[in-house]
Formats: C-alpha cells, structure tokens, sequence
C-alpha cells in the first residue's frame, strides 16, 4: 500500500528538503502540504497543496493521512516576543497533535530540541518540554520526536550565530565521536531522510530520536 503524508513548515529547510525526498520516495503517493498560503511545492508531482491556517487545523479534514511531519518552528527574535514563540512551537504544534488524533493517524513526527523539558530554566527548552508532554499525552498511535544537533542548512535569512557554530562544528567534526556525537552538526537532508526512515516502519509508543542517532 501507497503510503499519504501530510507535511506543516514545508518552506522551511527540513520541511523543503523532506518534501523534496518524499516526493522522490517511491513508497509515496500522496505529499498533503498544509501552509497558510501556496508554496514552490504547488502543482509538484504527487503534491496536494492546502492553504490553510493551522490555528483552524481541527476543522481541516483530509482522509487517509499515515504520516504527519511537523517541521514549524520560530525563534523569539522571528516571533517577535515569548508569547508569540511559545504559540508557534508549542500551541500550535499541540493542535496539529489534537488533529492527528482524531484522524487516527499512523505515525506524527515532530523536530524538538536537545535539552527539552517542562522544567528547564531556559525558556526554549522549557517551551520545547511542554510541547513534547503535550503531545504525549495525546497517545498517538506512534509519536517521534527529534532531538537533532545544530543543524546545517541554506537559510534564507543570515544567522550569525549559527553559522559561526557550523564552522567550529566542522573544523572540529573529526573529534566529534562517541558521546561527543550529539554536537556534531547535522545536515538538514539527513534529518529529514532520517524522519522518513522512522515513519515508513513506525512502531507504536513514544520515540525520542537522539542527536546521536540522527548522526549514526
């Protein structure tokens, strides 16, 4: 059997680089792309764009979903203040969650971050940890969650701190081995191949993917 995705944050850079590997992936038949207006993927084969606000996800119905990716995700400067942050990666996450559980669906996978807990002392993480307990809560038929490193990607907007952290990540890659893994900088393609992996064999439970994982 074919199998149906469902992709949220597709002009992102996962989200771009997943949807530009399932679209590849023989094992799919339908890419579903929910955004809150028309993206590069629209009229793609095997794309069905939705235009849609996630904030009216529950009222959105699309029959026949096996798997949900979730790729949003702000940062507090983007967002513009913490209430708006926590609304993107959390709330709105934990609708999209809500949502895959009415519609029965197989597998949901979410990028979080490494560090996160409901109790941490950092306000991103914190945020990060709420989500995830949500979400848990929900008991999804299959839920994965993803604690990747820093992440390698082209971004549209420049990230100094981030690209300084690349450098160093790969200028010191060759030490990055054993527990030292989980700093190794990730490139986005290998996340999002990484998601599609769990999802075309998912089991059922909770599933939290390491940095190291995600680097093996």
């Amino acid at each position: 059997m074919k199998r149906h995705a469902l992709v949220i944050g597709a002009t992102g850079a996962t989200g771009s680089a997943l949807v530009e590997q399932l679209i590849a992936d023989d094992k799919y038949d339908h890419i579903h792309v929910l955004q809150y207006r028309i993206t590069n993927f629209d009229g793609r084969p095997k794309v069905i764009s939705h235009v849609v606000k996630l904030e009216d996800i529950l009222n959105f119905r699309q029959i026949g979903i096996d798997d949900v990716f979730c790729c949003i995700g702000t940062t507090i400067k983007k967002a513009g203040s913490k209430d708006q942050f926590a609304h993107v990666d959390r709330d709105l996450v934990i609708k999209l969650g809500k949502w895959a559980k009415i519609d029965d669906v197989i597998s949901f996978h979410v990028i979080s971050a490494q560090g996160a807990s409901e109790d941490s002392p950092f306000f991103y993480n914190r945020v990060k940890g709420e989500m995830e307990r949500a979400l848990t809560d929900l008991n999804l038929h299959s839920l994965y969650i993803y604690h990747p490193p820093l992440l390698k990607a082209k971004r549209k907007e420049f990230r100094l701190g981030e690209r300084i952290g690349i450098a160093l990540m790969d200028l010191l890659g060759f030490l990055m081995i054993g527990s030292l893994k989980k700093f190794k900088a990730l490139a986005v393609e290998k996340l999002a191949s990484k998601m599609i992996f769990y999802a075309e064999k998912p089991e059922q439970g909770l599933h939290i993917i390491s940095a190291e994982e995600l680097n093996a």
